[in-house]
């Protein structure tokens, strides 16, 4: 897996980045957090022409709504059993971004994460990285019985492109 971090470009240069690295890496999804400026980048390269992108809002309702809460929950759900064998770069500001959020489930047990606004009274900045990872999760590519495909996802000027198929890094190591 590879995470690249740009900081403060403009709409149209991580459009740039994110066509750069299509290209480069052939994904068969590309994951954009819709909120904030990837709204505007889904967009952009939707008028490209760009068929594998697809965007997503962590407010979006649950596919498991008993469970969890949001869509933020759910994919972060998928993304911490992923974990247990996945093999991740060692990168400690990446690590933070994992441990940050705290699991907060409301009267009815379905977990939310904190918002990044409480994060942020707790001292602790907003996981970008680890959030980039995560939208990976937000769409099934493939079936469940047959090897997935790539993606790739930017969530605010964060990249997370695995390198080979995230699902099944653990058994390809």
């Amino acid at each position: 897996m590879t995470i690249k971090r740009y900081k403060g470009d403009d709409t149209m240069t991580v459009v740039g980045h994110v066509i750069h690295a299509i290209e480069e890496y052939q994904p068969t999804l590309v994951v954009v957090d819709e909120g904030g400026l990837g709204a505007g980048v889904l967009d952009r390269l939707k008028e490209q022409r760009y068929k594998q992108v697809r965007g997503v809002n962590f407010g979006w309702k649950s596919s498991r709504p008993v469970m969890w809460g949001n869509k933020r929950a759910e994919i972060w759900g998928a993304m911490r059993d992923w974990l247990s064998t996945a093999s991740m770069p060692s990168d400690k500001q990446l690590r933070d971004d994992l441990i940050g959020p705290r699991a907060k489930p409301n009267s009815a047990g379905a977990i939310f994460l904190e918002s990044k606004k409480e994060m942020k009274a707790r001292g602790l900045a907003s996981p970008d990285a680890a959030d980039a990872i995560a939208v990976t999760f937000a769409f099934p590519i493939g079936s469940d019985n047959a090897p997935r495909g790539s993606a790739f996802s930017t969530v605010h000027s964060y990249y997370a492109i695995p390198t080979v198929n995230h699902w099944n890094a653990h058994q390809r190591a």
